[in-house]
């Protein structure tokens, strides 16, 4: 698909996607909102990472207009956390698409049943520094870890977000 990434954390993301109509698939192309810095004249940029994508999904469903057949269809990309990643991956499947000659393409459906051709996997820090979020093999837990210190929690840490 196309794709358009803008300033920093990619801003938007101009993809194709296909309606679930066996045979009859049909390709559309839409905006999908990876993350937001300024939403009408406000600048975002401070806010953390998930009261950002709540705001670009209420934006969303202020600008939409479904019954526009003239208008590109906005969406806010699925969010998933560090620990629910496997949920990706139920989601991904060969098919056989409108355009692929015949041969599998890996798909992704979404949650409104439409199908995605993946190109990538967008991964967003959402701690602040010097934490990071890591995700331990042994326990299948994530924890969080200070650069500077070394201190390791479970808990997340206060000065983290």
């Amino acid at each position: 698909g196309v794709q358009w990434v803008g300033y920093r954390d990619g801003v938007q993301c101009v993809t194709s996607s296909r309606l679930p109509q066996g045979k009859a698939q049909r390709r559309i192309n839409s905006i999908h909102i990876l993350d937001a810095l300024i939403l009408n004249g406000t600048d975002i940029r401070d806010q953390h990472f998930n009261q950002r994508i709540q705001m670009a999904e209420k934006f969303v469903r202020a600008v939409s207009k479904p019954s526009r057949s003239d208008m590109n269809p906005i969406r806010v990309k699925e969010v998933y956390r560090l620990e629910d990643l496997d949920r990706i991956f139920v989601r991904l499947e060969m098919k056989v698409t409108k355009g692929s000659g015949g041969v599998p393409r890996l798909s992704y459906t979404g949650r409104d049943d439409r199908h995605f051709l993946p190109t990538g996997l967008h991964v967003v820090k959402t701690v602040n520094d010097p934490w990071s979020m890591v995700f331990s093999r042994s326990t299948g837990r994530k924890y969080f870890y200070n650069t500077h210190t070394q201190e390791t929690t479970y808990e997340l840490p206060p000065d983290s977000v």
